[in-house]
């Protein structure tokens, strides 16, 4: 990502009313399975440390990123976090098996420095320890692809039975999915349709510009219907975005 991103979404994300569902979202499905701090947490491709307060609620946790402008001001944000530069595509060097109870993945599959998802996912289900949870939170569907995800570095969106089944390939237990922000997926189509004709560029992220205060408010109140039906086991089939709850088998699973 470049650095003027990085600015950006740190000048947004505590506001922004995306960023701030996104985290509702994340907070319905962790609180149950944590109700006690764990041993360690990954926030994997923490990049300006938007999560890791969130992540650090549940255990100390790690934050790993391969940019320095990222993790410098992840460090500002959190400064009780260990942060680790390093490559993405090579974590199972950075850390020893089993290292992790909790490991989030929020909008890092998707970028363009990630050569291969499966083996990343592969790795990091080698990091969690039996039992242990990995949360991801990726965009949805290859066709909304647009002029958004080109200037935030994204290589790829996810079909969502594509996640699950990545995830089940590299050994991990799906027990949660679903899509979200579904009232964004039609104006998103539409977006993605006119701006892959255009083939428009630019170094600004246009779609995580700060809206109006009425507006921003009104849209996160709006997705309080969509957060309460997640929150209650409802699995939606459409929404710009996907995500996952998958589990490590543990260890007692595997014996005769």
């Amino acid at each position: 990502m470049k650095p003027q991103a990085f600015a950006q979404l740190q000048a947004v994300q505590q506001e922004h009313w995306w960023f701030r569902h996104r985290q509702r979202l994340l907070c319905q499905w962790l609180d149950p399975l944590f109700p006690k701090p764990v041993t360690r947490v990954l926030d994997f491709g923490c990049g300006s440390g938007s999560n890791l307060s969130l992540l650090g609620s549940f255990g100390p946790v790690v934050g790993l990123d391969p940019s320095l402008t990222g993790l410098t001001l992840a460090k500002g944000v959190y400064p009780q976090a260990s942060l680790v530069q390093g490559d993405g595509n090579q974590v199972a060097r950075l850390f020893a098996p089993a290292s992790f109870d909790l490991i989030g993945v929020f909008g890092v599959l998707y970028h363009q420095n990630i050569q291969d998802p499966l083996q990343v996912l592969q790795q990091l289900q080698q990091l969690l320890a039996p039992g242990g949870y990995l949360l991801l939170a990726e965009a949805a569907f290859p066709m909304l692809y647009r002029q958004h995800d080109r200037q935030a570095a994204g290589a790829r969106r996810f079909h969502p039975r594509q996640m699950v089944t990545l995830l089940e390939e590299a050994g991990l237990l799906v027990e949660r999915s679903t899509c979200w922000n579904l009232p964004a997926f039609f104006p998103a189509a539409l977006l993605a349709l006119v701006d892959n004709l255009l083939l428009q560029e630019g170094d600004t992220i246009g779609e995580l510009t700060l809206p109006p205060v009425w507006l921003n408010q009104f849209l996160y109140h709006l997705l309080t219907v969509e957060s309460w039906m997640i929150g209650h086991g409802v699995s939606l089939p459409l929404g710009v975005s996907l995500m996952c709850l998958a589990r490590k088998a543990d260890e007692t699973a595997n014996c005769g």
